[in-house]
């Protein structure tokens, strides 16, 4: 995983029995093979979970990562048959590319990243977020489809998990233009968030 700037672990879960706020399962990741582990992102009952419902998530960590990087997902529950099921788990690597022009004409480069993508919204998948453009600068267009329609939060915080900006969506999919002006330049997280679901991706702010 040296290559990698960053992972994306996405999965569903669902869990049963648990039943105080304490109890709680992490994702972790070590990069010395398995000697020691940190946290990357928690989940807690009542505040990202209840019982016997279904969720997915999608967690980005950022790099650099090592040759003997590994994950593992670890619960801290009683010993009163508490569990955690976990399926549909894909983690992907985002690496460096080649220069998008090679050619060395910069213009044409900035035009072909700029122009508008023609999104569908019926064309989406279940549990989809898009960001455009990307890296951005004054305003970001949030395509995204939840699998259920209860409202959402789009929040957009930063790599120590501050929430810098927080906005009410009604619908459960759509496009949605943010004005990101007010934000300094750097790496944020965008996520759509309701009492199911949680879609995250990273988003890079330059001028």
């Amino acid at each position: 995983l040296s290559n990698y700037e960053e992972l994306t672990v996405a999965f569903s879960y669902i869990t049963a029995s648990m039943d105080n706020s304490n109890e709680d399962f992490w994702l972790q990741i070590s990069l010395d093979g398995g000697a020691s582990f940190t946290t990357v992102e928690e989940w807690n009952l009542n505040d990202e979970f209840v019982n016997l419902q279904r969720y997915n998530d999608t967690v980005i960590i950022a790099g650099p990562f090592t040759a003997t990087t590994k994950l593992r997902f670890r619960c801290d529950a009683s010993g009163n048959s508490d569990w955690v099921y976990l399926d549909d788990i894909s983690i992907s690597g985002c690496s460096t590319g080649p220069n998008l022009n090679p050619t060395g004409d910069d213009d044409k480069a900035i035009s072909a990243i700029q122009t508008a993508p023609a999104w569908n919204i019926e064309d989406f998948s279940e549990n989809t977020l898009k960001l455009f453009p990307n890296p951005a600068s004054a305003e970001v267009s949030i395509g995204y489809k939840l699998s259920t329609g209860t409202a959402a939060k789009l929040l957009v915080t930063d790599l120590t998990g501050k929430v810098h900006l927080i906005r009410k969506v009604e619908d459960p999919s759509g496009i949605y233009k943010l004005d990101i002006s007010s934000l300094r330049p750097g790496y944020y997280f965008v996520q759509m968030k309701n009492d199911t679901e949680r879609l995250t991706q990273k988003l890079v702010i330059l001028r």
